[in-house]
């Protein structure tokens, strides 16, 4: 009784697992072979984005506090030399 109950179970299982498999095949090719230019357009247009990022790099600091570097605009740097 045991092992009929099983094998109907696993019956079930398998035809429903096959159901879902066909399914989801039938919806893939649908989406590849069907008309589906406002698909490609809504995930072109979710992969390319351009905007401009108007940030300056940030203050680096050491352990106590003290700054070490910043970022500054400039046209030129010099330096003398002797004092390096």
């Amino acid at each position: 009784m045991t092992e009929r109950r099983y094998f109907w179970r696993m019956l079930l299982f398998a035809f429903g697992a096959g159901v879902i498999w066909t399914l989801l095949g039938l919806r893939l090719a649908w989406l590849h072979l069907g008309n589906n230019g406002e698909l490609e357009a809504r995930a072109r247009s979710m992969h390319r984005t351009e905007r401009q990022i108007l940030v300056g790099r940030g203050r680096i600091f050491d352990a106590g506090g003290t700054l070490l570097a910043v970022d500054l605009m400039a046209k030129d740097i010099c330096l003398e030399p002797r004092k390096v």
